[in-house]
């Protein structure tokens, strides 16, 4: 498995699991409740990704250039994160503070 397909696997299950799982139970509508749960949930996604790739000087291609696994994962994260927030956000009808 390449190393991009598994940072952003790695992502999506995190995500998954904060947004199926972890957020509707615990944090509901609450917006600074979902900021916490979010900032948990990359916490432990780099530091997973960090544990593996910190210091090997392994490249990740972002399609236009090439990237180390810290701005990759925070690319993808961020981007993956996005569309399920917004999702999320529509469903529980969330107001923005």
């Amino acid at each position: 498995m390449s190393p991009e397909l598994s940072v952003i696997l790695l992502n999506l299950s995190a995500l998954i699991i904060c947004y199926g799982f972890i957020n509707p139970r615990f944090s509901g509508s609450n917006f600074n409740k979902i900021c916490f749960q979010d900032a948990l949930a990359s916490l432990v996604v780099f530091s997973i990704v960090g544990s593996i790739y910190y210091g090997k000087g392994v490249t990740f291609s972002l399609v236009i250039f090439e990237v180390n696994w810290f701005w990759f994962t925070l690319i993808t994260y961020g981007a993956i994160e996005l569309l399920c927030f917004m999702i999320y956000k529509k469903r529980y009808g969330i107001d923005m503070p």
